[in-house]
């Protein structure tokens, strides 16, 4: 039996595959590849279409399951796949890519930490670490709005870049998941097509499916991307924000999108960054990528392509008239509320 663990990175299409694999459970079980619930191996818990709580409760950060209950969980993985006579099972959360576990000031410790843990549960010997990687000049940026509609973030992006930076740290990454778990394997995010092609390439090039005629793509919800100017509206007023009430205001926010139908400069997205300063980062990231990840099968060039951006498409601050009008909509809101 194996298990393919897939921990991320983040914003290379996790969502659309995890909703594609917890839709399509009984399916796969046909094919001898197991998804597990939370529920199948913690009889009574909730479920998720991902196994995020899992992550997150070893590091205590779950408000599903306790760090006992995620140990269980892990330990529970082959009892399950022997149960439903799987060859593979699979568990995929792109927090397994953020786990830390100890002080942060030491993060790479505290990151091993965590791998170890994982390792430590998972009673299946042969594990395979799953990881996608995405181009730093598109990766950046989506992983930035993202942090900072789910959280409370108040600062731009160069400094989450620098506070972060192991997020960035590709070789590193895969260095310290590799002295625990041999067997790594890595793709390029852009080499894996879009829509229904991109989850087909990805389960065909991890679990060897091939024939996807009998399979469910019905869509779900997405983690939709927000236009910049309603990023900075939300990274402003994180400053005034308690936990709840960001969480309320990320649902505001995306329902003010729908609504709108909010576009950008005909279609096109604005960028945070100039061609200049995206290329100081992407370069800083060249030696250390240049270095390992050739041996994994990564096409480096792909993660280190910056590609033009003209200065009409650079963010220039939040206008005005766009902040009032979020903010007309937020109290007609409250008084229809």
């Amino acid at each position: 039996m194996k298990l393919i663990l897939h921990i991320g990175t983040h914003k290379t299409g996790t969502t659309a595959i995890q909703r594609f694999l917890a839709l399509n459970q009984v399916q796969m079980l046909k094919l001898g590849i197991g998804y597990p619930k939370y529920s199948d191996i913690l009889p009574g818990h909730a479920d998720h279409y991902a196994h995020i709580d899992v992550a997150k409760g070893l590091m205590g950060e779950s408000r599903i399951l306790s760090t006992e209950d995620s140990k269980l969980f892990l330990q529970g993985l082959r009892c399950y796949g022997e149960k439903h006579n799987c060859h593979t099972v699979v568990v995929s959360a792109e927090s397994f890519m953020r786990g830390m576990l100890g002080s942060r000031k030491k993060k790479w410790t505290c990151i091993e930490n965590f791998v170890k843990e994982v390792r430590k549960n998972i009673k299946i010997e042969n594990v395979e670490v799953s990881i996608c990687l995405r181009g730093l000049s598109s990766y950046l940026p989506s992983l930035y709005n993202e942090h900072v509609k789910v959280t409370g973030y108040t600062e731009d992006i160069i400094a989450f870049h620098s506070q972060f930076r192991e997020r960035f740290n590709f070789p590193l990454i895969i260095e310290t998941w590799g002295k625990h778990f041999p067997r790594i394997r890595c793709v390029n995010y852009e080499t894996l097509g879009g829509g229904r092609t991109f989850i087909e390439n990805w389960v065909n090039y991890t679990c060897g499916v091939k024939d996807f005629t009998s399979f469910d793509f019905s869509d779900g919800p997405r983690n939709i991307s927000w236009p910049l100017e309603l990023v900075a509206i939300k990274r402003e007023l994180n400053k005034f924000l308690t936990g709840s009430g960001r969480a309320n205001l990320r649902k505001k926010i995306t329902k003010y999108i729908e609504l709108q139908k909010h576009e950008q400069s005909a279609g096109k997205k604005l960028q945070w960054l100039t061609q200049e300063e995206m290329g100081m980062i992407v370069s800083s990231h060249e030696k250390e990528y240049k270095s390992l990840l050739p041996n994994f099968g990564v096409d480096v060039d792909l993660l280190l392509k910056n590609e033009p951006i003209s200065k009409e498409l650079v963010f220039k601050g939040l206008k005005e008239e766009n902040y009032l009008k979020f903010i007309k909509y937020l109290l007609e809101e409250k008084n229809n509320g």
